[in-house]
């Protein structure tokens, strides 16, 4: 027979926003360890369909909605059906049925939960949307799944939770929703996970932190998540040149800032420079750099501008979302340079 299990979950952090009318259905399938999966991202469309059915639009932007209540439905064949509760002696009980059922829970959970996460990995890392954390395995929304029959008739019931919070705004800190361009590759994240670099880990721990109000740790995670990638672009796939490097900077032969890499030796290595390509980006990348340094070394969130009269500034959001912006362009230029030409020292 065809088993199924629906699991009722709310996010502990965070929304998945999305780009959409707030009474479509958006769901999605999968095949996951042999199990048939189903996500429902707004499973309350029906709900807000009757609600704003008559009402019209009051402006032409495009609506932006966050859902923090999901359902994933996980169907697979089973060779033995539920056993029926046992009466006796006037009393139901249902003890051989839940041995059935917890038998067969933890399989279904681990689906469940699986779908759940790389669902979260796809807006995480993907779409950017910030403060998602997957869950527990253990917790409670995927200890007790409503399971159906073949026809849908439940063996038992679950309650649902609706969760709303305070949305942040989309493009802010490379904020996105999911439009309908994104179904199919959402679709596809289900069954090839999203496998973020670790720049891209470092950056979603930095938007995390810039939407906790944390604004010194989001200017030194942003800045290591630069770090990161561009030292990996030059020496990652140079085994010997990044060997070289390394035993040079641990006996501090050389000591080479982000900066620099990305200007003479950008030139030298792909033959153009972040710097003359985009100077605005460029500035404030030195700027971040000089910040991370104060935060380092001195625990304090500030720096100069030394064409600007060599003054003091502390960082706040708007300055941030500045340094974000040149950061997104300075890893598209590091990618585009990649495609273009191998850093010197990569062959054999």
């Amino acid at each position: 027979m065809q088993l199924t299990a629906q699991f009722n979950l709310k996010l502990p952090n965070g929304n998945f926003l999305v780009l959409r009318k707030l009474d479509e259905e958006l769901r999605y399938k999968a095949k996951i360890e042999g199990f048939d999966v189903e996500i429902l991202i707004n499973p309350d469309y029906l709900s807000w369909h009757n609600l704003y059915k008559n009402s019209e639009p009051k402006t032409n932007e495009a609506p932006y909605f966050g859902h923090s209540h999901i359902i994933i439905i996980v169907t697979n064949e089973e060779d033995m059906e539920p056993p029926p509760p046992r009466v006796e002696n006037g009393v139901t009980s249902y003890e051989e049925r839940r041995k059935y059922f917890d038998e067969r829970g933890p399989a279904y959970r681990t689906v469940a939960w699986t779908a759940l996460d790389r669902t979260i990995r796809y807006f995480k890392y993907i779409l950017h949307n910030p403060l998602l954390s997957t869950p527990s395995q253990y917790g409670q929304d995927l200890q007790n799944p409503s399971w159906m029959d073949n026809s849908g008739q439940e063996f038992k019931l679950a309650g649902e939770i609706l969760v709303m919070r305070p949305l942040p705004s989309l493009t802010t800190f490379g904020v996105k929703g999911l439009s309908d361009d994104d179904d199919a590759q959402l679709e596809s994240a289900l069954s090839n996970p999203v496998e973020p670099e670790l720049h891209e880990e470092l950056l979603a721990d930095a938007q995390t932190a810039i939407f906790e109000g944390n604004l010194r740790r989001c200017a030194l995670e942003m800045a290591i998540a630069c770090e990161v990638a561009v030292k990996q672009a030059f020496f990652a796939r140079a085994s010997v040149a990044g060997e070289a490097y390394e035993f040079l900077e641990s006996s501090r032969k050389v000591s080479v800032s982000v900066p620099e890499l990305i200007d003479g030796a950008a030139k030298q290595a792909f033959g153009e420079s972040f710097r003359t390509v985009n100077l605005s980006a460029y500035a404030s990348i030195v700027n971040l750099f000089q910040c991370r340094n104060k935060i380092a070394h001195r625990g304090e969130a500030w720096y100069r501008e030394s064409n600007k009269g060599n003054v003091r500034h502390e960082i706040d959001k708007d300055t941030l979302a500045k340094w974000w912006k040149a950061t997104e362009d300075l890893l598209k230029w590091l990618e585009d340079c990649s495609h273009k030409k191998e850093p010197q020292g990569s062959s054999a």
